[in-house]
């Protein structure tokens, strides 16, 4: 197997493995960077609804590390946008512009 091959699949695997993942999963002390990228994952495997359920963890920890930013909104947008659900693309934008 190509080492090309193996690192996509490694990718999709883990893909796979953190779009099953919750709040409760991710590892204490963890940043945003690692929050957004487990979104991220459950956006690409399909689970939009857990990847809401996972965002709306991160809005409400009130320590601000892991308060969303403008990476964890496009994510969600997109994701929305590609189930074409456009009303939670624009709840989302005008929540985004608030913050």
């Amino acid at each position: 197997m190509s080492k090309r091959l193996t690192y996509y699949l490694t990718i999709f695997n883990l893909r796979k493995i953190a779009a099953d993942w919750t709040h409760d999963d991710i590892p204490i002390g963890s940043d945003v960077v690692c929050y957004n990228i487990v979104l991220d994952a459950a956006c690409r495997s399909g689970n939009v609804d857990a990847a809401l359920t996972l965002f709306d963890s991160m809005c409400s920890m009130n320590d601000g590390t892991v308060a969303p930013n403008m990476v964890t909104y496009n994510t969600l947008m997109g994701a929305f946008a590609r189930e074409g659900r456009v009303s939670d693309v624009y709840t989302l934008f005008y929540e985004a512009k608030q913050r």
